[in-house]
């Protein structure tokens, strides 16, 4: 992150503020999946492209070595390679399981809210029948009464106030 320093005349302290370009690459960075951010830096920052086009190419070049240290430490935690190593090993692994354990749980519940058991329901619906009624029938008579405005007048229904 980028930090600007701004005189402030009033206090004669100087205050941290964020320019909208640092606010602009921070959102890019923080919210862009990875591919669609190297498209749009090959683009607006070709130095910082390369830099990552170079990281890229190290990565590939030293896979092999990665894979066997990462192989040994999952093997053997207590396999001491560097201390930063190490440590960077040991905070990978706990991020990794938190993430797993969430997973886990999310997965958990939305199988439980899923499934719902015959047990739990209050009523047997499958046992009835339903049974259509005419759309056109009265419940409460042989015809259907319609009402139209000219039977009740509004006047009678909002008295106006004084």
């Amino acid at each position: 992150m980028f930090r600007i320093y701004v005189y402030n005349m009033d206090d004669n302290i100087d205050t941290p503020s964020l320019s909208t370009e640092s606010i602009d690459k921070m959102t890019m960075e923080l919210l862009m999946n990875r591919k669609h951010y190297k498209k749009v830096v090959a683009k607006t920052d070709p130095q910082k492209y390369e830099q990552l086009q170079k990281y890229s190419t190290t990565i590939k070049r030293y896979k092999n070595g990665i894979e066997n240290i990462f192989a040994e430490l999952l093997s053997n935690p207590e396999h001491q390679i560097t201390h930063d190593v190490n440590e960077s090993f040991d905070a990978f692994i706990k991020t990794t399981v938190r993430y797993l354990q969430m997973k886990d749980m999310e997965g958990r519940a939305s199988n439980d809210y899923c499934i719902q058991e015959e047990d739990e329901t209050m009523f047997d619906f499958d046992k009835y029948d339903a049974i259509p009624v005419e759309s056109g029938a009265s419940l409460w008579g042989k015809e259907r009464v319609r009402k139209t405005a000219s039977d009740f007048p509004l006047p009678n229904y909002f008295p106006k106030r004084r």
